[in-house]
């Protein structure tokens, strides 16, 4: 584990996996509000030749989004297809619907980018080349989140947070990430 402040630092190493292998797999995962989109946006824009997949679209809502279920489903619908080279079309959740009723497709690019809360579960991180893991405290979190998606989901947010957290300690993700940067700045 590194701690960084640069994401320059990041950008370089994904170079280098992107010089050596065909096939790359990134992780940025963290606790809401982190910075995690940013970061994965950052990138999605220095590799252009890259898959960018967000979690909140493979949430199966708010009760039990970091799930065994959650991880098989990210590895049969984007992982094993990316590492094989072929097109993938995964389900994306509805939030208001409450139901999977989309679908995106992936055509075969060299960089996969998954981002969100519990993309670094061992599960789903034993197929990355890079686990990256953006802190922040719970407050901010909280509060950035709040800002951006509105004060209606509140009450869920803070179960949310009770439940990354519970899930990070459980699955020591920070201790296994490869650059660990703090959200806070």
């Amino acid at each position: 584990m590194v701690e960084t402040r640069e994401y320059a630092d990041i950008e370089n190493r994904i170079a280098s996996l992107l010089d050596s292998q065909s096939r790359v797999v990134v992780c940025i995962d963290g606790p809401a509000g982190s910075g995690k989109t940013t970061l994965a946006n950052r990138l999605s824009a220095r590799f252009q030749n890259s898959n960018l997949v967000h979690a909140d679209d493979l949430y199966a809502g708010w009760d039990t989004p970091i799930s065994a279920e959650f991880a098989a489903r990210v590895i049969r619908q984007i992982v094993n297809p990316h590492l094989s080279g072929e097109q993938s079309n995964y389900s994306v959740y509805n939030w208001s619907e409450k139901s999977f009723n989309e679908r995106k497709f992936l055509t075969p690019k060299p960089l996969l980018i998954l981002e969100g809360v519990g993309v670094g579960m061992g599960s789903i991180r034993k197929f990355s080349d890079l686990l990256t893991f953006i802190d922040i405290d719970q407050t901010t979190g909280l509060h950035r989140v709040l800002a951006r998606d509105g004060i209606s989901i509140s009450s869920e947010m803070v179960n949310w947070q009770e439940m990354e957290q519970i899930h990070f300690e459980a699955d020591k993700t920070k201790k296994a990430a490869d650059f660990v940067i703090d959200g806070s700045l």
